[in-house]
């Protein structure tokens, strides 16, 4: 186990694919020790929890956890993976988890969730009543309006890059 209590997977043997409707996925545990035969894995992510049945087995001094989820359960997020062996028994996070996004492959993602969260967006500047208006008009009179802009601003650099070359620099 780590330090934080999740159970550290076997980057090289564990895997997850798709196959018939669902997500096959098989999670090495190396250093655990659950007793061999069925178990409930819980998938987590954010107020969503899903559950499925899997089964545990030895394997050396490691355990193996496979389990089948059916993918029409999971949506587009990274699921945090536990387990438990009996139903008394708590569930120990495993330190992994499952990200099942539509069109793309599946990827089990081993090791911890990162905890750098980006900052969010900068807020748009807001829309000054010329822009309010311009988008009610029609798109031939806006794409018009547009190159009358950028000629316009044309205009102004060229005039401004004169400017400079005549006075030797900017100002």
């Amino acid at each position: 186990m780590s330090a934080r209590g999740a159970l550290e997977v076997d980057e090289l043997t564990s895997w997850a694919r798709r196959r018939d409707g669902g997500i096959d996925v098989s999670v090495r545990l190396p250093g655990t020790a659950l007793p061999p035969g069925p178990v409930q894995v819980r998938l987590v992510a954010g107020d969503a929890r899903r559950r499925c049945e899997g089964t545990a087995r030895a394997d050396g001094e490691a355990t193996v956890l496979d389990f089948r989820v059916e993918e029409l359960r999971l949506g587009p997020r990274a699921w945090q993976i536990a387990v438990r062996s009996g139903e008394q028994d708590a569930f120990q996070r495993v330190r992994a988890r499952l990200l099942a996004v539509a069109q793309q492959p599946v990827a089990l993602l081993p090791g911890p969730a990162p905890t750098t969260v980006h900052a969010p967006p900068a807020p748009r500047a807001r829309q000054t009543r010329l822009h309010r208006v311009a988008a009610t008009l029609p798109p031939p009179v806006r794409s018009r309006l547009r190159r009358v802009r950028d000629k316009a601003r044309e205009g102004v650099r060229a005039a401004q890059g004169l400017r400079d070359r005549s006075t030797g620099g900017s100002r």
